[in-house]
């Protein structure tokens, strides 16, 4: 059977060696023949070089019986005289191959391509357009003149013919005043037209936006930018006294802060009012008839020491006799509550049996859900409860919220945390009485 896979070993006095080679099933004296593979080397007499990547294999090449192609990085040499044409300049039945020309791209400077005189494509034709990095470097000045008529002859002769009306620049971007600056100096005249006359004539100066007005920023003697507010210009008085009258109207309204300023649906803080020291006190009236509300979370302490004086006479006639209503309603009072001291001595010594003939339940259940804010809301405007309310956060809530009373609306903070998923059992008559508040928290309720 013959061996049809790549390479040959052979036996080497009882060890192996593997020859490197290639079967080969087609071709010219080659078929079911392994084909050796070789590895070049190169030198003179005494030195081989084996070829590798940094040691190539030399190579001269010539012509044959048509033109040569190269490709890829060509080293021409110093020698001078060698010839750079376009192929087939010489054949008019064949289309012309442009030869690009390109000086380096870093070095100095005489490296570089140099030109004389105009940049001409086919002779007779437009000239050639530049576009790129275009760099025209001279110790002198250099007039640029653009090219309107003419011949070739002219222009091969070097004939200045045809040259002189001035280069239009396209391409390229426009000047912005926020980015770019242009300095004039020495003196510029005008020539040509007419001279502008006060009378007559009018310039209208335009901001960069192409609108009527140039924006203009103001600096102080030190360099500092002059500040603006709206349409008026920051003024500060310093070093100096200054009478200044303000116009306030009759009625002027007085609000509270804020406690959270980055958030507007916040609530408002409490607002102090308070008189002049030693001199008028503040008026504080309510709306039932001028009365004020007066509530407290906790008991007030009230005390009367000293004598006190009822200067209303209908008091005090409502107090001078048994035959006065006041004075009637608190004898049938006294009358009335006789009993109880009897009650209590039955209580404190176990005379009294009670027996529970009805315990009132919740006649429904009431169950829905808020979304909190950062504002304090109740659970609901007037739902009246028998028990109470269970309080839910839903689990899959991503902030805290606070559970509690009306005190809630000034104070956020001042209530019970609920995390999610957590719950609580409060004992209230109606659904208003619980606030909730915390910014974007579904909260779950069920009463009865």
């Amino acid at each position: 059977m013959p061996d049809t896979g790549p390479n040959i070993i052979i036996d080497i006095s009882g060890n192996t060696a593997e020859v490197a080679t290639d079967y080969n099933t087609s071709g010219i004296g080659l078929t079911g023949a392994h084909v050796a593979v070789y590895k070049v080397g190169w030198g003179d007499s005494t030195i081989t070089e084996r070829v590798t990547e940094t040691t190539p294999l030399p190579v001269k090449i010539h012509g044959a019986t048509a033109e040569l192609g190269i490709t890829g990085s060509v080293d021409i040499g110093n020698t001078p005289g060698t010839p750079i044409v376009n192929y087939n300049w010489d054949r008019p039945d064949q289309p012309l191959i442009y030869l690009a020309v390109a000086g380096a791209t870093s070095g100095p400077n005489t490296e570089r391509v140099g030109t004389s005189g105009p940049i001409w494509g086919q002779p007779g034709a437009t000239a050639i357009a530049v576009t790129g990095d275009v760099r025209i470097i001279q110790t002198t000045y250099i007039n640029i003149q653009g090219f309107t008529s003419g011949s070739t002859a002219d222009w091969d002769s070097g004939s200045s013919a045809g040259f002189g009306v001035p280069v239009n620049v396209t391409g390229g971007r426009h000047l912005r005043a926020s980015t770019d600056t242009v300095t004039v100096e020495g003196t510029v005249n005008a020539t040509g037209g007419r001279q502008l006359s006060a009378g007559t004539d009018s310039v209208a100066i335009y901001g960069f936006d192409g609108d009527k007005y140039v924006q203009t920023i103001a600096h102080g003697g030190d360099g500092t930018t002059l500040g603006i507010s709206g349409d008026s210009l920051k003024v500060a008085i310093t070093n100096t006294d200054a009478n200044v009258t303000f116009n306030v109207s009759a009625t002027t309204g007085v609000t509270n802060d804020v406690i959270n300023t980055n958030d507007s649906n916040a609530p408002h803080g409490a607002l102090k009012v308070q008189g002049v020291s030693g001199g008028v006190p503040v008026i504080i009236k309510g709306e039932n008839s001028g009365a004020v509300e007066i509530t407290a979370t906790t008991a007030l302490n009230t005390s009367v020491s000293g004598t006190v004086t009822i200067d209303d006479s209908n008091i005090v006639d409502a107090l001078e006799t048994d035959t006065k209503p006041l004075i009637k309603a608190l004898n049938s009072i006294k009358t009335q509550v006789t009993p109880v001291s009897n009650i209590r001595t039955d209580l404190t010594s176990g005379n009294v049996k009670v027996k529970i003939t009805e315990n009132v339940r919740p006649t429904g259940v009431y169950a829905g859900k808020v979304s909190s804010t950062v504002s304090a809301q109740q659970l609901d405007s007037n739902t009246r409860l028998l028990s109470g309310v269970h309080v839910k956060l839903h689990p899959g809530s991503s902030t805290n919220i606070t559970v509690g009373g009306k005190a809630l609306l000034g104070q956020p903070i001042n209530g019970y945390l609920l995390e999610p998923g957590e719950s609580i059992f409060i004992e209230c008559d109606n659904l208003n009485k619980v606030y909730v508040t915390g910014n974007g928290g579904i909260v779950f309720y069920l009463g009865s």
